[in-house]
């Protein structure tokens, strides 16, 4: 099945090179809505792991960054939310 997905995507990229972008495009950020961040539960801001604030946040719990956009919350003005 893995080798059959692969040879497809190889397809897709020699036939239509823009349409293969967009498929990596797109996994890319499915993958990063799993992500793990740090979210402020009082500020709602979520922060990378790596983040200086995260670290010293007391209102904070680990939750994924799909979640948290789910929430309303926003990225973090220092890292970004790992975006």
């Amino acid at each position: 099945m893995k080798n059959s997905l692969v040879l497809a995507s190889l397809i897709i990229s020699l036939c239509n090179p823009a349409a293969a972008l967009a498929e990596k495009s797109n996994l890319s950020s499915k993958n990063k809505d799993q992500e793990i961040v740090v979210f402020n539960q009082k500020s709602h801001k979520y922060h990378s792991k790596d983040c200086k604030a995260a670290k010293s946040c007391k209102n904070c719990v680990e939750i994924s960054r799909k979640k948290a956009k789910e929430a309303g919350a926003e990225a973090c003005k220092l890292c970004s939310g790992g975006d």
